[in-house]
């Protein structure tokens, strides 16, 4: 076995994990902007996505540059072997170009979430969570679902969350099962991915759907003029409440909407992101102008 090679791989991982791993512990704090990223706010995943969109630019931006130089090196030597330097110059940054472009088309062909690298999010904020467990034996109703503490009402996924539509899932300390969604919200969630989607694209709305159903809706907030207007946000794709203390859906909602929100903006192409915290009582992600 080629232990320098193990060694190299170990040392190359933990330089990628470690400190999505230590910052995630605490709100990331940027000492200087990158390109693509204007939000002060936003979490360190957000900064190596703009980081990986911003390396691929300026891969092909070198290999550019590198075949003007050669090119005008080529025209203006009269020495054989010169030349020959620059054409290996054009053909060498040829080849970087294609490689750079086609890693990103491969993984693209293979699943366009592959090149979102969503590994890297991070909650949009965070804060104290409880539990949001219900007295031992008793069923809460509340909007969009209702729960039980586990193992204290006896068949409750089949008694309680038997409506066709109907997800059941153990979060927080409960047994939860959230109600289908209104067929208006599903087809208007259809709606806004499939018209919005170029062409060819995939994406997994099934999964859209379930997460919208047990995750947003429970917290959704049907006027958000207010939220517009204090963000100078020309439209909003979806808003939730999010007020402290933070139970388990709250911080479900702080993760998920950051991937909800990547999913429609790489779809539409639009300026969308997150805004909001705690402190303002919402979450949302909005197109700004």
């Amino acid at each position: 076995m080629n232990y320098n090679l193990l060694t190299a791989f170990i040392v190359f991982a933990g330089y990628l994990v470690v400190p999505d791993l230590v910052l995630a512990q605490a709100a990331y704090k940027p000492l200087v902007g990158i390109p693509g990223v204007t939000d002060p706010t936003l979490n360190f995943g957000d900064y190596i996505n703009a980081l990986y969109a911003f390396s691929i630019s300026i891969a092909a931006l070198l290999a550019v540059i590198k075949i003007i130089i050669a090119g005008v090196k080529y025209m203006l030597s009269d020495v054989v072997t010169s030349k020959s330097d620059a054409i290996n110059d054009i053909r060498g940054s040829l080849l970087g170009l294609i490689i750079v472009i086609s890693a990103v088309l491969v993984l693209r062909v293979i699943n366009p979430q592959l090149a979102e690298t969503e590994i890297f999010l991070d909650p949009v904020v965070t804060g104290t969570t409880t539990a949001s467990t219900a007295p031992a034996g008793t069923v809460t109703t509340a909007a969009g679902y209702k729960y039980a503490k586990q193992g204290t009402v006896a068949n409750f996924q089949a008694v309680h969350c038997s409506t066709a539509g109907s997800v059941y899932k153990v979060a927080g300390g409960n047994e939860n099962c959230f109600d289908p969604l209104p067929a208006s919200v599903t087809t208007a969630l259809t709606a806004a991915f499939v018209t919005s989607a170029p062409a060819g694209t995939v994406f997994d709305l099934p999964k859209i759907l379930e997460r919208y159903q047990t995750v947003h809706f429970p917290r959704i907030i049907s006027s958000t003029a207010s939220i517009k207007a204090a963000e100078g946000a020309v439209t909003d794709w979806i808003a939730v409440e999010f007020t402290p203390p933070l139970d388990w859906l709250d911080s479900a909602n702080s993760s998920a909407i950051s991937v909800t929100c990547m999913e429609y903006r790489r779809l539409t192409g639009l300026n969308t992101t997150v805004v909001g915290n705690a402190t303002k009582g919402y979450l949302a992600c909005v197109d700004l102008p």
